[in-house]
């Protein structure tokens, strides 16, 4: 498939080649929270962040609870 785009009024139009693919919404939710979670340091203070695509299902909400109870959003222990 192929798409005409333009990036502002006055710009060129881009012709860009596109494959459609078949996707699973919820598989594809559920990988994308897996990659989400992200811990960043700054001035001794540690931030963990989470983009939650979908949050309604059960599914999606196991998998938070898991990533901070157990996996990479869990805080250290004092």
């Amino acid at each position: 498939m192929t798409l005409t785009i333009r990036r502002s009024r006055d710009g060129d139009p881009q012709r860009l080649t596109v494959v459609p693919e078949r996707i699973e919404p919820n598989a594809a939710f559920l990988d994308a929270m897996r990659a989400a979670p992200k811990v960043i340091e700054r001035g001794g203070v540690r931030n963990r962040l989470h983009h939650v695509w979908s949050y309604a299902r059960e599914d999606y909400q196991g998998l938070l609870a898991e990533q901070i109870s157990t996996g990479p959003l869990k805080a250290p222990t004092p």
